[in-house]
């Protein structure tokens, strides 16, 4: 179950996280919602990236909507430039 990955992520000790769309107990979407919730009082300060491999334009308004920080499609990146990526935001 992903209970323990979202609880871990909600300690607000990470600057960036990197969260996949696809998981196998619960979506990247639900767990980007409760990281980002308003109301919540675990709402955290860190940096999300979602990364997966779907290209889909509503899914990536949809995602930007729910306060993502960015999307990348694995497929277009290198391992290099996405460690460049998460540098970037970690110093930002």
């Amino acid at each position: 179950m992903a209970v323990k990955p979202l609880k871990e992520a909600q300690t607000d000790k990470y600057t960036v996280i990197l969260l996949d769309l696809m998981l196998p107990t619960m979506t990247g979407m639900d767990i980007l919602k409760t990281l980002r919730d308003d109301s919540s009082k675990d709402q955290i300060k860190a940096k999300i990236i979602i990364t997966t491999n779907l290209d889909e334009r509503p899914e990536i308004r949809a995602i930007i909507d729910k306060k993502a920080d960015a999307y990348l499609v694995k497929a277009d990146i290198s391992t290099h430039q996405l460690v460049e990526y998460v540098d970037r935001f970690a110093k930002a």
